[in-house]
């Protein structure tokens, strides 16, 4: 079986010219092994909405500290 790349993105909401991406995350995967796995947290560089927060499950100062300001 050839090996499956399952990629997910989370957003600050669905404008593209206006909302940003703040998570990226990839696992690579042949049969049921986990062959590798990419997650990277990504500052917004803007405040998001309660509501927002709550679909991403990560709260506005948790972004501010991710490493890619």
């Amino acid at each position: 079986m050839q090996d499956r790349i399952f990629l997910s993105i989370e957003t600050t909401g669905i404008n593209a010219s206006t909302d940003k991406i703040v998570e990226i995350a990839a696992l690579k995967i042949d049969k049921n092994n986990l062959k590798s796995l990419f997650h990277q947290i990504i500052n917004p560089e803007k405040e998001i909405d309660k509501n927002i927060s709550n679909i991403i499950g990560y709260s506005n100062e948790e972004l501010k500290i991710s490493q890619n300001n």
